[in-house]
Formats: structure tokens, sequence, C-alpha cells
């Protein structure tokens, strides 16, 4: 599968990425999506917003002994994606996601709000059956329905425990 057709390749990348998966042990991935956020919009500015800083971040940290740039990662663009419709946003971070696991790839995904997580969490646990999820955040996003919408960031943990094998 070419899935090179689904990111939008324009705009900044993440600093020190590669521009071709071999050799990469890293998938990054950007999904510029606000849709379901409820106090103000603007999440989805935060893939480039984080792209354009990681330029003047230090690589090398003293208590890991260990420099990004010896770390091979490719950061694959914004996934393209319809803003007006989340489950297709999850749907579509779902299989980029799946996309990078069989290339062997570990995926960083930048959001976005977080109901795009549960697109993440559904492939992953396709590969890592025993998944552990942590959450931190100020709201426990358990809502069965939140504005009409399952798939809501006021619903995501729900969403994820309901997939999760161990809901403990």
């Amino acid at each position: 599968m070419n899935f090179s057709n689904y990111f939008k390749r324009e705009g900044p990348i993440y600093m020190g990425s590669q521009t071709e998966i071999k050799e990469c042990s890293i998938g990054i991935f950007g999904v510029d999506y606000d849709g379901t956020t409820s106090f103000k919009p603007g999440t989805r500015f935060g893939p480039d917003a984080i792209r354009n800083v990681s330029q003047s971040l230090e690589t090398y940290c003293p208590e890991l002994e260990k420099d990004l740039s010896n770390i091979s990662y490719i950061d694959f663009g914004s996934l393209i994606i319809d803003l007006k419709n989340t489950k297709s946003v999850i749907n579509n971070v779902e299989l980029a996601t799946t996309f990078l696991i069989k290339n062997n790839l570990k995926p960083l995904m930048l959001g976005g709000e977080h109901s795009i997580t549960i697109g993440a969490i559904e492939a992953l646990i396709k590969k890592y059956p025993d998944l552990v999820l942590i959450q931190l955040d100020a709201h426990a996003d358990l809502r069965d329905s939140y504005m009409n919408n399952k798939n809501s960031h006021a619903c995501v943990m729900k969403r994820c425990l309901e997939k999760l094998p161990n809901k403990t």
C-alpha cells in the first residue's frame, strides 16, 4: 500500500527528518484536527507548530547520553482528512498508524485534539494486545457522547477503554 497519497507533504518537517522509510525506526505524522473542540479551536495548528519549534531543540540529552541526530525517523507530513467527519478522521488515523506499524516504524502522532487517539489505539492493540494506555489530562474524557458525537474529544477515553483488552 502506498500511503504517500494520504499525507500533505508541504509545510515544515520535524528537525532532522529523513525523506525515505529505509533505515528509519520512527514514523511521524500530524493530524491537523480540532473538529470536536468545545472551548477554543486551534489545536489543528499543533503539528506544524511542533515542527516549527523542533528546529531549535537541543538534540543531545546528557541524562540519557543519547543524541536525537543518531535516530533515523521520517516525517510523513500531516494526514489528509475530512474536517467535517470525526469518524472518518479516526479511521484515517488507524490506517496511517497501521501503515507505519507494517513498515516496522514506531508511530509518533502529532495532534490535533485528542479525539484522534482512538484511531491510533485501534491500530496499536492489533500489534500489541497487552497495550497499556496512560492518560495525562485534566479531564477524564469518559462521556458516552458529547454534543451528539460519540467520537468527541470528551469521549475519547471511554472509546479507548472499550477497545483495550484489559479494561481496568
